[in-house]
């Protein structure tokens, strides 16, 4: 700085330069510049005087904030510049610079320049200076940000850099409000009204500051002169925080009341004066109502911040008759089912018949996302069209087919004559699509699904199911896996935030189960545990999903814990039509712990209620494929068969129920040891068509356990590895070889691979070396390895082997 003004006082000396002067906004640094000088001046022996008064000939006269000389100094000044030995250096505000201070500058040849804020490199410099190590340029960019670059603000931040960035822009904020207490009211209300409506709103600043546009205009360009706007007028970050902090809440509060009583006369938006008020916790009548406009226009589109806003309002006053069904609503939405249902169990008690039905839809909404379909149905029936539609399905997925035909016929009555709203019509489509899904011939019900979710309206609703999540359903019990996932990717791409989205999540994630791609599934399940929305349904799901993951992952310990979450999950839940997915993942994971009989009575009450509906082929299929599944783990043949004969009972509704049913046969050949390898091949491949990749390889690697023919053996492995190829295995996909063990011949050669000894195994899973030795002398076998070492070798190749003694199996079985 020293030598750059070195050389601008040496331009004072030409000839016709008798005038320096500096034009910056308030903390640009113009105090800084001018001490500068005059310092310079004075080491180079130069009389500096700092008032027109002082002056004499030779002298320079310094004077800061120029725009605050009267008249007669002006020209005293001017003069003295004019003067054949006298020279000026002043400094002065854009904004402030008055008709005589235009007049002198236009009068006095000189040399003017202009400060700027701040660039990121020297924000740098000057917090490395500060903390006396480099500071990252993330940090400085967002210092730059924070301050506009305003040397002033940089430097108050500055002054806290040590104690962390997030207290240090408290400190600089802190500092700022201190100062802006002295401002002028009028310029406070400007900033506090351009902080929430932006610097657009010309008639609500008039109004407030009780001035014309021009006057309105002055004032704008007054605050970017003091360095508290941007060039667009709207409050720099730093600023706005200061107008948020207690020292100045007494004027954001009355500025407040006065901005939303001007525009709620002119009609204008009111969702930020509202929010802007609830964060200064105002109350009153004029609070009550701008809370009460602010919510409504967030509605359903922003459901959480009409919630927050409805709470204030019936908090300031507000009759809770004007706000209490749309409240309870958008808090369901939001996720607050605890709030939406101890606002709405009173309505449904209301004599005004609107209220009724507006608290009854969101019961059956919240009902059924707490897994109790008998109770939203029969809620659904007091609400509105689209809801006693969605009671329909919510009869079926009971079983109560008789009442839901009831219901269907009395919709349709009620009808006609009536043109039905796009929800109403999606809803009464869905409901006939589920209607025909428990038909003998489904084929129908998931294109109609499909259908619906495609032309599904954005605008969030609170509703039992989503159009995406029944046809995901039914897409899955279909075999339909693309287009289950395709549904499901296209209902979270739309909204990725509403009621449904953690339902959307795990239903991915079960699709992704049914391929065999764990890192989808677990991907799924991560996503779906963040969610803030997660219901009694969700965790049936989520639970399912952490046990199907552990399971093809051949990770014990993991299973065990996932299993226990999930069982605990289901004691507390009514299984229905629409749950049949978690309990097919967890039939198989019981064979797996050996706790099968821990389900018999969830399986006798999904039997009752499949047996309700006439055991419908596109809802019972998976059960026996999972049953089956079951019975090949704990090698009962008598319970693969029964399985098998009731998979053939609907062998000719589809081809997918063709293919699970001829596959089931050819399983349990292979258990009574009839192995054929073109057929076995010949199964997977349609298994694999469909999507199944991990049964598919389970089917073929365990057939090649099962034949005493070394060729058909390789044959069956080779089958495996490339039916295996599309699933997503955790390790690498080089053999299906854990496919072929048991559950406890798995966890043994876990830990063979680990390093352990048989002693050690055996301490570890409580059994004896010698029942361990007998394990790894039947993994032997079954992996046809000639000796301990191709043992080892053919264990690393299937399970990877890491530094921690851990493995990562392939398997998907």
């Amino acid at each position: 700085m020293s030598r750059r003004f070195g050389e601008l006082i040496d331009a004072l000396a030409r000839p016709g330069v008798s005038r320096l002067s500096v034009c910056a906004p308030a903390g640009h640094g113009k105090s800084a510049v001018l001490a500068e000088v005059a310092a310079q001046l004075r080491a180079t022996g130069v009389h500096v005087v700092y008032t027109p008064e002082e002056t004499d000939p030779g002298s320079v006269l310094v004077v800061d904030d120029a725009h605050r000389l009267g008249p007669d100094q002006l020209d005293r000044a001017r003069d003295h510049a004019l003067s054949p030995s006298g020279s000026l250096v002043l400094a002065y505000r854009p904004d402030a610079a008055t008709a005589k201070l235009r007049a002198l500058l236009d009068a006095t040849p000189g040399l003017s320049f202009t400060l700027s804020p701040l660039a990121v490199d020297q924000v740098t410099a000057i917090l490395t200076a500060r903390l006396g190590i480099p500071v990252p340029d993330a940090v400085a960019r967002r210092v730059h940000a924070y301050t506009g670059g305003v040397p002033r603000y940089v430097a108050w931040l500055g002054e806290a850099v040590h104690e962390g960035q997030a207290a240090a822009e408290q400190h600089a904020a802190t500092r700022l409000a201190d100062f802006m207490v002295a401002l002028d009211p009028p310029m406070v209300w400007l900033l506090t009204v351009t902080d929430v409506c932006g610097p657009g709103a010309v008639d609500v600043l008039g109004h407030v500051l009780g001035t014309s546009r021009v006057g309105v205009a002055d004032q704008i360009r007054s605050a970017q002169a003091a360095a508290l706007t941007g060039h667009d007028g709207t409050p720099l970050p730093v600023v706005a925080r200061a107008l948020r902090s207690e020292r100045l809440s007494a004027y954001r509060s009355a500025t407040l009341h006065v901005i939303a009583e001007a525009r709620h006369r002119a009609g204008h938006s009111m969702r930020h004066v509202a929010e802007a008020l609830l964060a200064c916790g105002a109350t009153g009548s004029t609070a009550a109502a701008t809370y009460l406009a602010g919510a409504r226009e967030f509605g359903r589109d922003q459901p959480d911040r009409a919630a927050a806003l409805y709470a204030a309002a019936a908090e300031a006053g507000a009759p809770f008759v004007e706000l209490g069904p749309q409240w309870a609503e958008t808090a369901a939405l939001s996720g607050d089912f605890d709030t939406a249902m101890r606002l709405a169990e009173p309505m449904l008690a209301s004599a005004d018949e609107q209220i009724r039905s507006a608290a009854a839809g969101i019961g059956a909404a919240v009902a059924a996302h707490r897994a109790d379909l008998v109770r939203s149905a029969e809620l659904g029936l007091w609400s509105d069209s689209a809801s006693r539609h969605h009671a329909v399905i919510g009869f079926i997925g009971a079983g109560l087919v008789d009442r839901a035909r009831e219901v269907s016929k009395a919709n349709a009555d009620r009808a006609v004559g009536v043109p039905p709203t796009a929800m109403a019509d999606a809803a009464a489509r869905t409901a006939s699509a589920i209607e025909q899904s428990i038909s003998a011939q489904p084929a129908r019900a998931l294109p109609a699904l499909l259908g619906v979710a495609a032309l599904a309206v954005t605008e969030r609703r609170l509703l039992p199911d989503s159009p995406a999540a029944l046809a995901a359903i039914t897409g899955v019990h279909s075999g339909e896996l693309a287009l289950a996932h395709a549904v499901l990717d296209r209902a979270l791409t739309v909204s990725a935030e509403d009621a449904h989205v953690t339902r959307h999540r795990v239903l991915l994630g079960m699709v992704a189960l049914a391929h065999g791609n764990t890192s989808a599934a677990r991907d799924a399940a991560d996503s779906a545990r963040g969610s803030r929305w997660r219901e009694t349904r969700d965790e049936l799901f989520l639970t399912a999903l952490e046990v199907g993951i552990a399971r093809r992952q051949n990770n014990p310990t993991a299973l065990a814990a996932a299993w226990r979450d999930a069982y605990q999950t289901m004691m507390a839940t009514r299984l229905d039509l629409f749950t049949l997915l978690p309990l097919t993942e967890l039939l198989v994971a019981a064979a797996r712990l050996g706790e099968s009989p821990r389900l018999r009575t969830h399986l006798d009450q999904v039997e009752q209620l499949l047996a309700a509906l006439h055991y419908p082929p596109l809802w019972t299929t998976n059960l026996r494929w999972a049953q089956l599944h079951a019975a090949v783990l704990n090698d009962d043949r008598v319970a693969a068969g029964t399985a098998a004969s009731e998979l053939g009972l609907h062998a000719n509704t589809s081809r997918y129920t063709d293919v699970l049913a001829h596959a089931a046969r050819t399983w349990t050949a292979v258990l009574g040891g009839s192995i054929e390898p073109a057929e076995v091949a010949a199964v997977a491949d349609d298994l694999h068509a469909f999507g199944l990749h991990g049964d598919a390889a389970h089917l073929a690697a365990h057939a090649a356990t099962r034949t005493l023919d070394r060729a058909a053996t390789v044959t069956l492995l080779e089958t495996a590895r490339r039916v295996r190829g599309g699933a997503d295995a955790a390790g690498p996909a080089v053999t299906n070889a854990t496919a072929l063990l048991s559950g406890r011949e798995v966890e043994v050669a876990r830990l063979v691979v680990a390093g352990l000894t048989y002693k050690q195994i055996g301490a570890r899973l409580y059994i004896s070396g010698k029942t361990v030795e007998h394990h790894v002398a039947k993994v032997r076998t079954k992996l046809g390895a000639t000796d301990r070492r191709d043992l080892l070798r053919r264990l690393r190749d299937a399970f990877g082997h890491d530094p921690d003694g851990e493995v990562s199996p392939t398997s998907s079985a």
